[in-house]
């Protein structure tokens, strides 16, 4: 793949720009107060408290891992990252219609999570507008003829 030169669409600049804003709070917010972070149980031995350090790494690579479709999508139109992209969204999918179920319910209604995931899910829903198709249409190129 090369990186793709151009103007890009407004939908895809607004999908980069949501999810580098999304990275951004996260390691924002986390870095500001590192005692609310929970690390996946996965990272340490259950029981074991870990250091700063290890909560500043976590949170570094998550919006490490957060960049990566942005890159892959933005830089280099990548359908498959769209694809990707597209798949790893549909827990958020499931919590957006959650959360608009307990606005019915007499539950207690999150709106920090409803619009963290709804945020992610338009930005995911922008890449296939008819303004993002050009984009990640396969870049043709021209070979000139062959003299004979």
């Amino acid at each position: 793949m090369k990186w793709r030169k151009g103007p890009r669409p407004w939908p895809v600049n607004a999908f980069g720009t949501i999810l580098v804003c999304y990275g951004l709070w996260g390691l924002c917010t986390g870095l500001l107060d590192l005692s609310s972070v929970e690390l996946p149980s996965q990272v340490g031995a259950p029981g074991s408290k870990l250091d700063q350090d290890a909560k500043i790494i976590f949170l570094s690579a998550n919006f490490t891992i957060i960049l990566i479709p942005v890159v892959a999508v933005w830089g280099l139109a990548s359908r498959i990252a769209r694809m990707i992209v597209t798949f790893f969204t549909l827990p958020s999918w499931a919590i957006v219609f959650v959360e608009m179920w307990a606005l019915l319910s007499p539950d207690p209604f999150n709106l920090g999570d409803f619009a963290k995931h709804f945020s992610i899910v338009v930005a995911v829903l922008l890449l296939f507008t008819p303004a993002a198709k050009p984009w990640f249409r396969e870049e043709t190129v021209l070979v000139p003829p062959a003299w004979d």
